[in-house]
């Protein structure tokens, strides 16, 4: 059974924030692809939800999957959801990095609620 993805306010705000960056280095047609990219190997977090590795030393249920040797996505597995928790790129120091969001099961409130993905569509101003 596939499950739904949810991203994180904070694992949005991280793929916008990405999206900005890569537009002013390199344009925004090489971000919106890069984003697709990232975006798609979230959502096939979906039918494949054990594709990332378990990462238990940087928080309790946390799984880390690579995308493209330069990304890695952070993900806590549920029996319905994947919940897309970050999206760190380049050579962030995970462990020195905040990755249980605040709030311990508020968390799962904050995400339930349904989000347009960050990739699809107009970039919003």
């Amino acid at each position: 059974m596939a499950r739904s993805v949810r991203f994180h306010p904070a694992a949005r705000a991280q793929l916008f924030d990405l999206y900005d960056y890569i537009a002013n280095e390199a344009g925004s047609a090489r971000a919106r692809g890069y984003l697709d990219r990232l975006e798609a190997s979230c959502l096939r977090l979906a039918d494949f939800p054990a594709m990332g590795r378990v990462a238990d030393d940087l928080g309790p249920g946390l799984r880390l999957h690579p995308v493209d040797r330069r990304a890695i996505i952070v993900y806590r597995v549920t029996a319905e959801t994947v919940d897309v928790l970050g999206v760190y790129h380049g050579g962030q120091d995970l462990a020195a990095l905040s990755l249980d969001p605040p709030g311990g099961e508020d968390r799962d409130a904050a995400a339930s609620a349904p989000r347009e993905t960050p990739t699809k569509g107009a970039k919003p101003a």
